[in-house]
């Protein structure tokens, strides 16, 4: 696919530009956060030039995403009529399960790994997760072996990921590319199954034609623990299984800037029902154990699951060690080294694994597997003993949670797969009466979105979207048809104002805000990838508590100065009307010819010709490889 890159290597942090934006004086403080009832993202008639003050907070539009060439798809319809406002919207939109519980956010990606290895080592019965892609790195790894030794204690572990995303050798699902390894689990009693192979997706050609299908993929991000008892645990988000989701800029600047919510309560059920509806569709492929497993990795990946336990509950380092370490590539080794040797001894002290496993002697190329690992983990010192910092996190507020659901298109007829996202994300930006803040990766305008901000806009509702530009974005096909129409939402929207990151960190956060009380945490992107192929997943949550957080954690992400982030902005004249060059285009007043390299400007010249192509020949879905 065209410009698509994998999880950014690993860097040092680079000092701040004196060019980076600054916050203005009359914006929020960051320790107080927005005001969201004050018109955070109100925006003057006449832009001047670039802005720097704090953006709206993050909604990823979904406004109904079907493309006229296809079938309606079937959904939940609330009653007919406008909701009157966000209360309304909330209480009326689609949804699989409803419920209140105890949740909260984490941006920190250490703190979100943290939470994730909670869920996985202390279920007690069942583990249940649905990943677009768990990879082959320290923390993939790490994962596997933590799920290989839930089974071995007796929990059920049960769940699905996808092929395409783990294909190009990240993941587990391909012969030669990890399989053997995910099967070392269904030998233990392990349930899973991959989605939309390309045995499928050959045969829904056959079948079916040229469709949607061919190209689907499972795009849930969850994973739950104790389903249905009172210790139930879950999480989604935008955050698939590898090390550029969960490391701290400070051991990897490149790392992801993302956003996962964790669930307490009920609610988790309709996550579980998530991944039953896609585990039960056309689309899966259970995998089966070895017949003869030659090549165990059994005692490998509970060194993996080991390296992780040591690393995160060992004793942290203080900031002079950090920075010792830093500054010191053989302090680094001997810590790699010595955390190798601690996790190989540990496996045979696990009391679930059986004598077989736990006291087989490793092989030279599983010890060095271990050792590469290690070396992995001994860049992340920020994640070395961050399990003390979780323990005390707190943090968590009362909420009224619903679950949405989106079935890939794979798993369904066509027009006929179970869709509650789009509908229900459609029907909360029509109920906002004051403020809608999107933040996603991946921003493609349909017309049904412009028409329902623009409608939004007419009743006063202010829009932010905050997402990537060419320098920070990791698919430049969702990056062609942005930079193609970026000023038409801001011409058809006037109370639309738009912020690019600029900095060399990626924002990979799905998530929003409606009126300062409803806030969304999902998988799903503002394109028709999600919106018409991928399955999607997210969590919906009325409560002003939880949305403030949100806006917080987006305003700080504005003000940060390493993510340089900059507002696009069109000239108005006085009386705030567009003003248009001699092409009728708007102008813009800053934009990708400030904020882009003239190298990048160049590149994206032909992915914009391409997008522009595919507009007009109305095949406008965005075939980019999701994350």
């Amino acid at each position: 696919m065209v410009g698509v890159k994998g999880p950014t290597p690993r860097a040092q942090p680079s000092t701040p530009s004196s060019t980076q934006a600054e916050p203005k004086t009359s914006s929020p403080t960051p320790s107080g956060g927005p005001t969201p009832q004050a018109g955070w993202g109100a925006k003057p008639r006449a832009a001047t030039g670039p802005s720097t003050a704090p953006a709206t907070p993050s909604t990823f539009n979904a406004a109904s995403v079907a493309p006229k060439t296809t079938a309606p798809v079937v959904t939940n319809a609330g009653p007919p009529g406008l909701p009157k406002n966000i209360d309304e919207a909330f209480e009326t939109m689609p949804c699989t399960t409803s419920g209140t519980a105890e949740v909260r956010r984490h941006a920190d990606n250490v703190m979100a790994w943290n939470m994730k290895w909670d869920i996985v080592t202390g279920a007690k019965k069942t583990m249940d997760f649905s990943y677009f892609s768990i990879e082959r790195d320290a923390y993939g790894f790490a994962y596997m072996g933590a799920m290989l030794d839930a089974q071995m204690r007796g929990v059920q572990v049960t769940g699905v990921t996808d092929y395409m995303a783990n294909s190009r050798g990240h993941g587990f699902v391909s012969t030669g590319l990890g399989a053997d390894y995910m099967q070392e689990l269904v030998g233990y009693g392990a349930k899973i199954a991959i989605y939309d192979t390309m045995g499928t997706r050959a045969q829904s050609v056959i079948h079916d034609g040229l469709t949607y299908k061919a190209i689907s993929s499972d795009h849930d991000k969850l994973s739950v623990a104790d389903v249905g008892t009172p210790d139930a645990m879950g999480e989604t988000g935008g955050r698939n299984v590898a090390g550029a989701y969960h490391q701290d800029p400070k051991d990897n600047a490149g790392s992801w800037r993302d956003d996962s919510i964790q669930i307490k309560g009920q609610a988790t059920d309709g996550l579980v029902r998530a991944l039953r509806r896609e585990m039960s569709g056309p689309a899966v492929t259970f995998m089966k154990k070895d017949i003869m497993n030659i090549d165990e990795h059994a005692t490998e990946l509970l060194g993996a699951f080991q390296l992780m336990e040591k690393w995160t509950k060992g004793a942290p380092l203080s900031d002079a060690d950090k920075a010792a370490i830093r500054a010191d590539p053989a302090k680094r080794a001997a810590l790699a080294t010595q955390l190798a040797d601690e996790a190989m001894a540990a496996i045979k002290t696990l009391p679930s694994a059986p004598d077989r496993v736990k006291n087989k002697p490793l092989t030279d190329g599983e010890k060095k597997n271990l050792r590469a690992w290690a070396t992995e983990l001994a860049n992340d010192l920020e994640l070395k003993g961050s399990r003390q910092r979780y323990d005390t996190l707190g943090g968590y507020e009362h909420g009224e949670v619903k679950i949405l659901d989106q079935t890939g298109a794979a798993s369904a007829p066509v027009g006929m797969r179970h869709n509650e996202m789009g509908p229900a994300l459609f029907h909360l930006i029509q109920g906002a009466q004051k403020e809608i803040v999107i933040q996603n990766p991946y921003v493609v305008l349909t017309e049904d979105m412009m028409q329902a901000f623009e409608a939004a806009s007419k009743r006063g509702v202010q829009i932010t979207i905050v997402t990537n530009s060419p320098e920070s974005t990791d698919s430049a096909v969702t990056q062609g048809f942005f930079l193609n129409d970026w000023k038409k939402l801001e011409e058809r929207v006037p109370t639309a104002r738009i912020f690019v990151a600029t900095g060399q960190r990626k924002f990979h956060a799905k998530s929003f805000v409606a009126d300062g009380k409803v806030s969304g945490d999902t998988s799903y992107n503002a394109d028709l990838l999600s919106g018409m192929v991928n399955g999607e997943v997210g969590a919906v949550t009325r409560s002003e508590r939880v949305a403030q957080n949100l806006m917080t954690q987006i305003y700080d992400d504005l003000n940060d100065p390493a993510n340089k982030f900059r507002e696009w902005t069109i000239a108005r004249d006085a009386n705030g009307q567009v003003v248009k060059g001699a092409d009728g285009q708007p102008i813009a007043t800053h934009g990708p010819e400030q904020d882009v390299s003239q190298k990048l400007q160049q590149r994206y010249k032909v992915v914009q010709y391409l997008c522009d192509v595919l507009t007009k020949a109305e095949l406008g879905s965005p075939l980019s490889h999701p994350r």
